[in-house]
Parts: structure tokens; sequence; C-alpha cells
């Protein structure tokens, strides 16, 4: 986590402490599941710090309840995971994706070639910041390759929603999800945030090309 926390405090972003999963800040789940419910005071009053905030979240995978008496499938991305969120203004959008790629490149020692990303062409600035961002392999951006509600994200704010695209890294020609950057928007003011979502354990898993989260550093 401290190098992590290194990158972000070199860009200025400001540190919010984590929560206990059962901390019951976020009356619309019973566990904590996202560091965004960490982040709904600062959507609620759609006040975002200048510099953006960042945080390092332990969250449960509440839907993997269904599975829980399913003794021969094993449940490859865990039922914990620690994500690492940002929030940033809208005005920053062009910032934040520069940053997660950077995060990908310099943190998880990625390569460009094997960063992809899947998105809807409906998502008009969303395409525009990824078509000016000169990091990025044009060949590796698939468009409108997923139903449309992948793209679509549940905030559980009324009136908000979220837009999003996913990052996604390739191994031995296996291309997986291991995050998200997603345009928050009001039904009254439109879009006025910008969150990147990752998961630590997410990113490992495929970089090492593992079948269980809990394998890459054997």
């Amino acid at each position: 986590m401290e190098n992590i926390r290194e990158f972000f405090t070199s860009k200025n972003y400001q540190e919010i402490p984590e929560v206990p999963i059962t901390s019951n800040i976020d009356p619309t789940v019973r566990f904590i599941g996202s560091h965004i419910s960490v982040f709904k005071p600062y959507l609620a009053n759609q006040i975002i710090p200048n510099s953006g905030i960042f945080m390092k979240q332990e969250c449960i995978r509440t839907h993997n309840v269904k599975n829980i008496m399913d003794t021969k499938n094993t449940i490859n991305w865990g039922s914990t995971f620690p994500s690492i969120g940002a929030l940033v203004a809208y005005n920053k959008l062009d910032q934040i994706l520069h940053d997660g790629i950077d995060l990908l490149k310099t943190v998880f020692d990625v390569s460009l070639n094997q960063i992809y990303l899947n998105i809807s062409d409906k998502d008009i600035d969303l395409a525009a910041a990824i078509k000016s961002n000169s990091q990025l392999i044009s060949k590796n951006i698939l468009f409108n390759t997923k139903a449309d509600n992948y793209y679509r994200h549940a905030i559980g704010m009324d009136g908000m929603i979220g837009r999003n695209f996913n990052f996604a890294l390739e191994n031995h020609g296996k291309i997986e999800d291991i995050g998200n950057l997603i345009v928050i928007e009001d039904s009254q003011i439109g879009p006025f945030a910008v969150e990147l979502a990752i998961g630590i354990t997410t990113i490992l898993k495929q970089k090492y090309n593992v079948p269980h989260i809990l394998d890459w550093n054997k």
C-alpha cells in the first residue's frame, strides 16, 4: 500500500481514512462493498477537494453469498478485496485517466500493450478523453463490445448515475477487467465528478495469470 500512497500523494491527492467493513456509514448497504460508500458525503454535497482524494478500502463481495454452498466451483476473485479509489471534479477527467494509466505502469509494472479499455461510443466525453491520451495504444481501445448496462454504474444515491469504461489487462491472450473510470452525474446539474476504482488483487491475479487471487504471491 505504501507505494500506492506515495504515488497519489506525489500527485497531491488527499488521503481519506479507511473505515471498517461493518461501519454502517452507508445506509444503502449492509457491508462496505466499495470505497464509493466513503465518498458519498462528497458526492452528496457536490464538493470535492481541488486536489482530489484517494483511499484504500477493504471490501466484501456480498453477491458471493449466492454461491456459498457451491462446493464444486472456486470463487476465483475471492470474497474480500482491497479497493483503491480516487475522486476528482469532472473538469479533471483527463488528469485522472492519465493518473490511472500511470498507476498501472509505475506501481504495478504493467506495460502499455497489456492495457485495454472497454468503452461505449455513446459516452462522448469518455471517448474523447481516451482518444486524446497519447499513452494509449489505439488497437487496445475496444468500443461497444459489451451490452449497454456494462457501461453504466449504480451509485446508490437518488438522482445520480455513473457512466463508465473499464480498464482491462491482457495476459497470454486473455483479457480481464481490473477496474473502471466512472463519470458521476446528477440529474439536475449533469456530470460533476469522476471516480477511479481498481482492485489490487484483481490486477495481480491477471498480471501473474493465476487461477485465484491468493495464488499470485506463491
